[in-house]
């Protein structure tokens, strides 16, 4: 028999230590890898078959992670959301500002500014236009070609790669 991963040999799951209240979580597609993002800004990304830190950075305390097929893309008030290779090198980064939130969506990464970029060559190349001042979270459909933008009590639903707002979620009474 192969020698077990300390991951595998436990029963109750392995502890991966980040010194500070979990704040994010993300997966990454293939399921080898784990991030957080903790209350400080602490961001850590594990590989679950070994257990060691692949990436440990300071993101800010309202940062969080996206994973892409190569790596991850982070932002936070530590600076512009910045993709980062699965060895922890920054690739490129996206815009010049902090943001709220940044989602990867296909071959695109999404801004909470409403601003899309290329993945592979971190060119803008396009906006969202209509959305609501001050949106704090960014998700994308599995397949990239959807995209929703919260901001306070309200929804905009965009389609990609068209940048077009098709549905908006608010409370009818407003």
């Amino acid at each position: 028999h192969a020698p077990r991963s300390p991951l595998q040999a436990s029963t109750t799951g392995a502890v991966l230590p980040l010194g500070e209240p979990v704040r994010e979580l993300a997966v990454s597609r293939d399921g080898r890898l784990v991030g957080a993002v903790g209350s400080g800004g602490l961001l850590r990304i594990w590989d679950l078959g070994s257990g060691r830190v692949r990436v440990e950075r300071d993101v800010g305390e309202d940062g969080g992670l996206s994973f892409t097929s190569g790596g991850v893309v982070v932002h936070g008030r530590a600076g512009p959301p910045t993709a980062i290779t699965s060895g922890g090198r920054a690739r490129c980064t996206f815009g010049s500002r902090p943001v709220a939130d940044a989602a990867v969506a296909g071959p695109r990464v999404v801004l909470s500014t409403g601003e899309i970029f290329d993945l592979a060559t971190s060119r803008r190349r396009s906006v969202v236009t209509g959305l609501l001042r001050g949106t704090s979270m960014v998700s994308s459909s599995r397949d990239g070609s959807r995209v929703g933008f919260v901001a306070r009590d309200r929804a905009a639903i965009a389609a990609l790669p068209s940048a077009r707002v098709v549905a908006r979620i608010r409370h009818p009474t407003r």
